[in-house]
């Protein structure tokens, strides 16, 4: 469970940083 909370936390970072490019 803890990895897929750590997963959740990277994608959220990789999507916010996407969203900043444009």
């Amino acid at each position: 469970m803890a990895t897929q909370t750590l997963i959740v936390k990277y994608v959220l970072m990789v999507f916010v940083e996407n969203l900043g490019d444009v």
